[in-house]
């Protein structure tokens, strides 16, 4: 719980993992209880899971001053199965819009550090390698997708079938290594790609259609190598450029050591192309 008083005005912040809208409605019953001489109750959750639900909510305040900079706190921060609500107590002196804009801002800000602080990772981040040769990853089938499908509506998000894209999503950062064949990347990494590019975990939708990136990373790296040179032919990073951008990853890198079949090079960064 976070206090900030502004002009007078107190706005109590408060931030609660949730996992569905009816752990809303408890939450929020419950503060409203305990603060039943409170002027206004404002809230902005998003949930992902079997449905993707994001709201805001401006309890009586002027529309979009309350519900939606405390919603903009969430998305910002990329939190998801996350309630943030602010309970004002009116000091008597009226702040305008911009003036409650800010400060139900800074109240979902400091009630989301606590939050942050609890999932906050380790100073020395763990370095985990996956070498999808040694994987028994296999391209999806029909049966599989209405596997996930069942288990996705279900909630049932715990099953091996979500592994990767769990750890893609829970990653702090992430660098891709592949050889570049065929104008692209061999089809393992299609198949490891399918695997990841699932709907409530790694992206959603909101109720408008717009999807929602998920994932926590900011940035990935991919890194690759050819025996040619790449010219107009980068399809490979193109693709994986837009996964990224579904997936909310907002920055792109890529390494690629060309030319390996034709001159002579040391294999290092510095004598990569750096494309972005």
């Amino acid at each position: 719980m976070a206090l900030v008083e502004i002009k007078k005005s107190k706005f109590i912040s408060l931030c609660f993992e949730v996992k569905s809208a009816e752990d809303v409605s408890n939450i929020l019953e419950t503060i409203k209880k305990e603060n039943k001489k409170a002027t206004h109750v404002c809230f902005a959750y998003r949930i992902v899971g079997a449905e993707f639900l994001e709201k805001a909510f401006d309890d009586g305040e002027p529309s979009g001053t309350a519900g939606k900079p405390i919603l903009n706190v969430i998305q910002k921060q990329n939190l998801s199965n996350v309630l943030i609500v602010v309970v004002r107590y009116f000091g008597g002196i009226k702040l305008g819009a911009g003036g409650l804009l800010r400060a139900y801002s800074k109240a979902a800000s400091e009630a989301t550090k606590e939050f942050l602080e609890k999932y906050k990772p380790e100073e020395n981040l763990e370095v985990v390698e996956i070498d999808l040769s040694l994987q028994k990853l296999q391209p999806l089938k029909k049966e599989d997708i209405e596997k996930r499908d069942r288990l996705l509506k279900s909630g049932s998000l715990n099953d091996p079938i979500f592994d990767f894209a769990d750890r893609f999503r829970r990653a702090n950062y992430i660098v891709i290594s592949a050889p570049y064949w065929d104008l692209s990347f061999p089809s393992l990494l299609k198949v490891f790609f399918e695997h990841i590019c699932v709907c409530g975990i790694t992206f959603a939708y909101d109720e408008n259609g717009v999807e929602k990136g998920l994932c926590r990373c900011k940035e990935l790296t991919y890194i690759t190598t050819c025996g040619g040179y790449l010219g107009n032919y980068n399809l490979g990073y193109n693709y994986i450029k837009g996964l990224c951008g579904l997936f909310g990853i907002e920055s792109t890198t890529e390494y690629a050591l060309e030319g390996l079949d034709v001159e002579e090079k040391e294999v290092s960064l510095e004598n990569c192309k750096v494309i972005k």
